[in-house]
């Protein structure tokens, strides 16, 4: 079908044949032929339609002005890939904002505003005097290889502990008494606002808080 609009000279045929990819016939000035996609190893076959992504501009390949294109792209956005590699380095540079949650928490302000907060040895015996830590929610993640010595309550908001590794067991302490939750194979719980807890680590565990950063109280175990 494709031979009989354009000809079947050997020129054609070398043109078509010797592309790998599809080609697409284009309405020529004679008229005649409506835009479809053909592969080149269509030819002589029955049908000659084969709706592809791409295609070849047969016109264009006749004059010596052959360009790929795609559907609904500009030749402009066209690139050979040793453009487009040059293009990608333009673009790829190293980023050097990332951090680890361990010793960089974020501080989450009640504005939208996400805040890093450096942490060192003595953040957690200081953060009560820290009167700008205690807006918002602060979100970190510590190790523990044992049971903290220590239980705690958030009078000003619930808090989320998220466990990505290990086990732990929340012991929650409410006018009812004690209730166990177990975080396992990466378990999540919420502590209610102004409940007392801790935690019993079972084995070694990395776990994420996401904690109301003003009001927390301590007491011992």
């Amino acid at each position: 079908m494709l031979l009989r609009y354009l000809g079947d000279s050997p020129v054609i045929r070398k043109l078509l044949l010797g592309h790998r990819h599809p080609v697409v016939g284009q309405r020529l000035d004679g008229g005649g032929l409506d835009p479809y996609l053909v592969d080149a190893g269509d030819i002589g076959r029955p049908s000659l339609e084969s709706h592809r992504p791409g295609y070849f501009s047969i016109a264009a390949a006749t004059s010596g002005a052959a360009t790929w294109s795609a559907p609904g792209c500009s030749e402009k956005n066209l690139q050979s890939p040793a453009r487009a590699r040059a293009h990608d380095a333009r673009m790829t540079r190293n980023d050097s904002h990332a951090f680890h949650l361990s010793d960089t928490y974020v501080q989450l302000l009640d504005g939208g505003a996400a805040k890093l907060i450096p942490v060192d040895a003595e953040f957690w015996a200081k953060i009560g005097e820290r009167e700008e830590l205690h807006a918002g929610r602060m979100v970190g993640l510590f190790h523990m290889d044992e049971s903290p010595d220590h239980r705690e309550a958030h009078p000003l908001g619930d808090e989320v502990l998220i466990l990505l590794s290990g086990s732990v067991d929340v012991v929650l302490e409410d006018e009812r008494g004690e209730r166990l939750i177990e975080l396992r194979d990466q378990g999540t719980c919420i502590v209610p606002r102004g409940v007392w807890h801790r935690q019993i680590v079972r084995a070694s565990s990395l776990m994420i808080f996401i904690t109301p950063g003003d009001g927390t109280q301590h007491r011992a175990c």
